[in-house]
């Protein structure tokens, strides 16, 4: 069993934001996006923190999310975490070293606060990092160490003091079941989302004290729906200010003779009691991209992969639900959607800040390159920005 410790981190000054990599006036590659308001939003790139303040027409280049380019230095994996319009996060690993690199903001990007710390008890290079705050003062960063194949290892570490300083918690040398996805909803109550090796289902694993031990959490098929293998597609999401009640997505499939089209199913999962017990939803026959603002409202986006081919019009759904995922209502798509649709580009992450206004980042097959649309309207019309990084 590895020991934990605490390392100690050298607090650099405020410092401003970093020198823009690349040119000024090109479109942004977006890897996530996180809207606050109708106007104010984050985006994650592969090389740095993105800032708009106008609806995600333009935006400013703040920090990078695994390193400066323009100094020679590359990345093998970053995470980021926005809360509001003026808090941020960001870690990334440093290429060619165990080096991770903290940053945070907590006046919309104008400075940052940094830190970097090697763990030293392994010499073996991390390629992921996934990072969680549940407020601004508790966070948890997930590495995973370079393996072999059929194994997921992790070393999570947490901090209580927004970044000063982190400690682990735990590894799978002892207590932590297998690295993965991890989200917090408090200091204490924590999620886990990942497989004990690589060629098996995802798994959901809790914990209650703060991520020093983890208990797997079963979530109950839903009545009439033949067994099969089933397995969360997302971390769970909580909403209000109690964070009492919230959502995930699992993804089910079984195996037999039936028809392709009843293969797969998508089930939403509720919960009212802090995540404690998790209750099925009416399972819908898609699987793909599904974000709600609330415990009630969400839309969900699936693409036919029989017609995702380099180049081919893109076919697929997109709907709305009311009530938490019981019902799905379908909308149809305009001519603005339709167009992106048909040049090969598929909707890879939605988000919606309230009933009607909503982004869509779209991606093509094998493509590096990332477009972003926009309703203002629920999703019944989309409109492509013509976004750029700006100076």
């Amino acid at each position: 069993m590895f020991r934990s410790w605490l390392f100690s981190l050298s607090f650099l000054a405020f410092i401003p934001a970093f020198a823009a990599i690349g040119e000024s006036g090109t479109a942004p590659e977006f890897v996530k996006i996180h809207f606050v308001d109708g106007e104010n939003g984050w985006a994650q790139t592969l090389t740095t923190i993105l800032r708009t303040s106008d609806g995600g027409k333009t935006w400013r280049k703040l920090a990078p999310a695994g390193g400066d380019s323009a100094c020679g230095i590359a990345f093998r994996s970053s995470g980021a975490v926005f809360q509001d319009s003026e808090t941020a996060w960001t870690a990334f690993v440093l290429d060619e070293t165990a080096m991770v690199s903290f940053r945070r903001t907590t006046d919309g990007g104008t400075h940052w606060i940094g830190a970097d710390f090697a763990p030293s008890r392994t010499t073996a290079m991390f390629v992921q990092s996934n990072l969680a705050f549940s407020d601004k003062q508790h966070g948890w960063l997930m590495l995973a160490p370079d393996h072999g194949m059929n194994s997921s290892p992790g070393i999570l570490y947490r901090t209580k003091n927004g970044g000063k300083t982190w400690g682990e918690v735990a590894s799978t040398n002892d207590r932590l079941p297998h690295g993965g996805a991890i989200f917090f909803r408090d200091a204490s109550i924590g999620w886990l989302v990942g497989a004990d090796t690589t060629t098996t289902a995802n798994l959901l694993s809790v914990t209650r004290d703060g991520g020093a031990t983890w208990k797997f959490q079963k979530l109950p098929l839903p009545p009439g729906l033949p067994d099969g293998d089933l397995e969360p597609a997302s971390l769970p999401i909580f909403f209000g200010v109690e964070k009492k009640d919230g959502i995930l997505a699992a993804d089910c499939s079984h195996n037999s003779d039936i028809a392709a089209d009843d293969y797969a199913y998508t089930v939403i999962y509720c919960t009212h009691d802090d995540g404690q017990t998790w209750h099925p939803t009416t399972p819908v026959k898609m699987a793909g991209v599904i974000n709600f603002i609330n415990v009630r409202e969400g839309w969900i986006w699936a693409s036919d992969p029989d017609d995702y081919r380099s180049g081919h019009p893109v076919k697929g759904t997109l709907c709305n639900t009311r009530d938490g995922g019981k019902t799905w209502s379908p909308i149809k798509s305009d001519a603005g959607l339709q167009k992106c649709l048909i040049q090969g580009n598929d909707i890879v992450q939605l988000d919606f800040i309230d009933r009607e206004h909503g982004w869509a980042v779209v991606q093509g097959e094998n493509s590096d390159a990332r477009g972003l649309l926009q309703t203002s309207d629920g999703g019944k019309t989309w409109a492509a920005l013509d976004a750029s990084i700006q100076p």
